[in-house]
């Protein structure tokens, strides 16, 4: 099986975009499990600090660290599919159909979470360090 990135000549216009345009929600997708991942590590090393596990001491900096970088990954590629679910919404012919109210609320899930993200993000690196120094 070839895979190839970018657009193939020999595929039609609209085939070749859409095969551009997945090969964009995979590689979003990917940040999103890294994101996912180190989201993951940082909670592993939380819980090992708390339980005296394995000898490890992770430092709270470490762990700031870990979510931080995990909070910026996850960023960009909520943006894009947020982006990409509005103008799958703002595209469909028929708004009151199926597929149409499914773009909407497809869209309005994309912005929810999106939303979320940017909260998380806002309390990560705002509200938390005014925390550590009280």
């Amino acid at each position: 099986m070839e895979h190839h990135m970018g657009s193939d000549p020999e595929l039609l216009p609209e085939v070749s975009t859409a095969q551009d345009t997945l090969n964009t929600v995979l590689a979003n997708l990917s940040l999103l499990l890294l994101g996912l991942l180190l989201s993951v590590r940082a909670v592993w090393l939380q819980r090992a600090d708390l339980t005296g596990c394995a000898g490890t001491t992770a430092s709270n900096s470490e762990i700031i660290r870990l979510r931080y970088a995990a909070g910026t990954l996850v960023l960009p590629p909520l943006t894009f599919l947020f982006r990409l679910a509005v103008e799958t919404w703002q595209g469909s012919s028929a708004p009151q159909s199926p597929s149409g109210c499914s773009a909407r609320i497809n869209a309005w899930a994309s912005l929810l979470v999106l939303t979320a993200a940017l909260l998380r993000y806002y309390d990560l690196t705002v509200m938390q360090p005014r925390l550590g120094g009280e």
